[in-house]
């Protein structure tokens, strides 16, 4: 189990725009990726150890140190003659002619003789490229390999340097804070000394000035931030203070404060600063360094315990704890350690260790689940050094269970497991009686190496491991190939874009079967033109892969039907006569005026600027919001407008609770006075902060109590049960509260 604490050149937070082998995606979420072949809520991708990585959440991928442009120089690969091969004159420019040069590589070795291997970092696996430094224009960047290059100055270095995908090389021109997204380093007037940073991410790319940090002279409004000893960026800046919201422009933190993010992906960053030492914060807050890490963020002091949940406040956990799985259902505040007593054994906590060759932790109170027992409403509940595999994600998964490390001893795991290695540790898996093809009711059904997938009629099957057709069963296919890990298959007769209603596994090879109205929706990854009429092949969904998906005539922010009726691009979003084609975005600026970009962990959307906010109602129109609010209920009678408050308790006003309502969302909810057990059908937001209506919708809603893995509260004669997202309510055995989000998430 790796944890993901990336240290190079090209970070997650801040990269250079001519780091090698950038391959980052620069469009917004598409809202479709779950539309993969790992659809099922049950598969294998939900129950894999790397998901339970406490490394996940490492502050330490936000140190912009990390994306130092001497990184990218060049200069640092020491090649004392980089000329230019022999090359043909094609387009106006000289082309090489060399079966290197574009290609990947890991160092000069890699490339043909006059050829420079660069943005390559061996020790942390990343891959460079072969180029030259010697172009005039662009048109000497044609390189037979592929991959879009542009001819530009970088640093004390001429070259042709890899760019994004599909990027337009520019003029080179670009001034301090000239935007760069297009052209990358092109864009900028390097031989002026600026450099394309995206130091927030690439939408936010722009030009820099180099600086030296002894002696700043930068523009106004900017500062010199240092990279490397004696060298530094101009880095513009605005005047928001420490733990303000800056989403929507991370340039607003003021001098010397950085806007991060504690998750990858998490678009709720806020203002922060940068430490080494306690001292350097103020006097409620303490330098959250993380291990392995020299630098880490002033963090404030908060009163939750060690062990407590922190779901609705990442920024409430007391001095030494950080808020581990921040933004979801099962966060709760943690210390790091190397050996036991570096917890409080007192209390019962023991070290787990999650990365065994740095001896790295977390403090963690024993359960008493092992092998195999469920662990789905309780990720902590397994015994000591066991993980509970699949319980650690965003919405509720039954099939998680708990593992025993075996790394050291491999027999100790018994009849019904196998010991499997993870890479740095080993866990039990299981080793059932049914095969690939078999009919399963759950993983530990599954002889090793199978998973248990979804089928026909909500009836499951084993699903071996492949790399490639042959190993399957005849009327199967392998989802992976010679590279990646794949599983078996069914496949039937339908084709790409056809309805699959009540044929989940009806769909043809290479196919699945999915979407709002189910059609079965082709892999695209290989070829972008291979999707039948009808349907376009998607950005890749983070994983790499991209899928075919069905469009329509209908324009952007034009009214649609159904949910395929728009334009490539964009998707049919609302209710009843006010749905509407919606695009993708990555900032409020993607979005035209009286529209906003949403952001979620998983997808991205503008949506109209109404004028209702919390607790207003959103029952005849789901726009009717205002920006940063969505429509809770949605389609119902008693839909109302919350604002969106994940890990920002604090953004609530009086009244309003922040709240966990699964899917990785915190929603700014109305606090009434009606106790538990109380009907709530004639007013949702009725109940106290101890519940929440369920039932929403029908005469029978009442004010459930709210429960959590952690806490047992629930009445006699209730049950904590779980939604598909992830919110705990105390149930009835007879009662079938739905989702508490109806229709499964805002909008």
């Amino acid at each position: 189990m790796r944890p993901l604490i990336i240290l190079a050149a090209c970070g997650l937070l801040v990269s250079m725009s001519a780091c090698g082998g950038d391959d980052t995606n620069y469009s917004g979420g598409q809202g479709t990726e779950n539309n993969d072949t790992n659809n099922d809520g049950n598969n294998q991708g939900n129950n894999d150890p790397g998901n339970n990585d406490p490394g996940n959440n490492d502050p330490g991928n936000n140190d912009p140190g990390n994306n130092d442009p001497g990184n990218n120089d060049p200069g640092n690969n020491d090649v004392p003659d980089a000329g230019v091969p022999d090359a043909d004159e094609e387009d106006g420019g000289t082309v090489p002619d060399s079966d290197t040069i574009g290609g990947g590589c890991n160092s000069d070795r890699d490339c043909s003789l006059g050829e420079l291997c660069v943005g390559a970092n061996p020790q942390f696996g990343i891959e460079g490229y072969c180029t030259i430094l010697d172009c005039e224009t662009s048109a000497d960047c044609d390189f037979p390999q592929g991959g879009d290059f542009c001819c530009s100055n970088f640093g004390d270095f001429r070259g042709c340097f890899r760019e994004r995908d599909g990027a337009v090389c520019g003029e080179e021109e670009g001034q301090q804070n000239d935007p760069c997204v297009e052209g990358g380093q092109s864009d900028c007037d390097g031989q002026d000394g600026l450099y394309c940073v995206a130091f927030y991410g690439d939408e936010s790319a722009i030009c820099m000035d180099s600086c030296d940090p002894n002696n700043d002279q930068c523009p106004s409004d900017t500062y010199c931030y240092q990279t490397q000893p004696g060298f530094g960026i101009c880095v513009p800046h605005g005047d928001d203070p420490a733990y303000e919201d800056c989403r929507e422009d991370p340039f607003a933190c003021d001098q010397d404060l950085i806007c991060v993010q504690n998750v990858q992906d998490d678009p709720h960053r806020y203002c922060a600063s940068l430490c080494s030492r306690d001292s350097q914060c103020g006097d409620d807050e303490w330098c959250q360094i993380y291990p392995q890490q020299q630098t880490g963020v002033c963090s404030p002091l908060g009163d939750i315990e060690d062990g407590e949940t922190c779901t609705e406040d990442r920024f409430g956990c007391g001095e030494d704890l950080f808020c581990l799985n921040e933004g979801t259902r099962y966060a709760r505040c943690t210390s790091t350690c190397r050996r036991d007593r570096d917890c409080d054994e007192e209390a019962g906590f023991f070290c787990q260790i999650y990365d065994e060759a740095n001896s790295l932790g977390l403090c963690a109170l024993p359960g008493d689940r092992g092998n195999g027992e469920p662990c789905g409403d309780d990720p902590f509940a397994c015994a000591p050094r066991a993980v509970c595999i699949g319980g650690y994600n965003n919405t509720f998964n039954p099939d998680a269970y708990c593992a025993e490390d075996c790394t050291d001893d491999p027999g100790l795991c018994g009849e019904g497991f196998y010991c499997q290695d993870f890479g740095m540790v080993s866990y039990c898996q299981p080793d059932g009686p049914q095969d690939n093809g078999d009919p399963c009711d759950g993983p530990l059904d599954c002889a090793e190496e199978n998973f248990c997938l979804q089928g026909e009629d909500d009836e499951r099957f084993c699903a071996g491991v492949c790399n490639r057709d042959e190993e399957c069963n005849e009327g199967e296919y392998c989802t992976g190939d010679l590279e990646t890990e794949g599983v078996c298959y069914p496949f039937g007769d339908i084709e790409g874009g056809q309805s699959c209603d009540g044929e989940a596994l009806g769909c043809e090879a290479g196919a699945f079967c999915g979407g709002p109205e189910p059609v079965c929706i082709p892999d695209c990854t290989d070829d972008p033109n291979s999707c039948p009429s009808g349907m376009t092949c998607l950005e890749d969904n983070g994983f790499g892969q991209r899928y075919c998906y069905p469009f329509g005539d209908d324009e952007v922010f034009e009214s649609c039907e159904g949910p395929y009726d728009c334009e490539p691009g964009s998707y049919c979003s609302g209710t009843g006569p006010d749905r509407q084609c919606l695009p993708g975005c990555a900032t409020d600026i993607d979005c035209p005026n009286d529209y906003w970009c949403y952001r979620s962990r998983t997808w991205s959307q503008c949506l109209p600027d109404g004028e209702n906010t919390t607790g207003m109602s959103c029952a005849d129109n789901s726009f009717d919001c205002a920006e940063d609010h969505l429509c809770l209920y949605e389609g119902t009678e008693d839909a109302f407008c919350v604002e969106d408050c994940t890990g920002f308790a604090d953004a609530c006003g009086d009244g309003e609770v922040c709240r966990y309502f699964g899917f990785g969302l915190n929603l700014c909810y109305p606090i009434g006075e009606r106790e538990v057990g109380t009907g709530c059908s004639d007013d949702a937001q009725s109940c106290n902060e101890e519940s929440i209506c369920v039932g929403v919708g029908r005469q029978n809603a009442f004010c459930a109590q709210l429960c959590t893995f952690d806490t047992d509260v629930c009445p006699e004669g209730t049950e904590c049960v779980f939604s598909q997202g992830g919110l705990g309510t105390c149930i009835p055995g007879d009662f079938d509260p739905g989702d508490p989000i109806d229709g499964g998430g805002p909008l």
